[in-house]
């Protein structure tokens, strides 16, 4: 999870890959929209068009009471 929190935009899709392993599934239209599902029951999404450039990561699961947006691309960290 660390990984993720430091997720910038000079990375890629691939990156994720190599950390989380394969997504569970797929739930996109027009863009992938790949949820992979940790062991925790921590769920991770992954929003991207072409699975390399990474437009968004949200965090949700158990003892989560809203959506976590751990990056995005349109909006820069401070």
């Amino acid at each position: 999870m660390a990984y993720l929190l430091k997720f910038n935009e000079d990375k890629k899709f691939d990156d994720i890959e190599l950390i989380l392993g394969q997504p569970d599934s797929d739930v996109g239209s027009g863009i992938y929209v790949l949820k992979f599902e940790l062991e925790d029951g921590t769920l991770i999404t992954v929003g991207t068009p072409d699975k390399k450039e990474v437009l968004y990561i949200h965090r949700s699961g158990p003892g989560i009471k809203e959506l976590i947006q751990i990056y995005n691309k349109t909006e820069p960290r401070h």
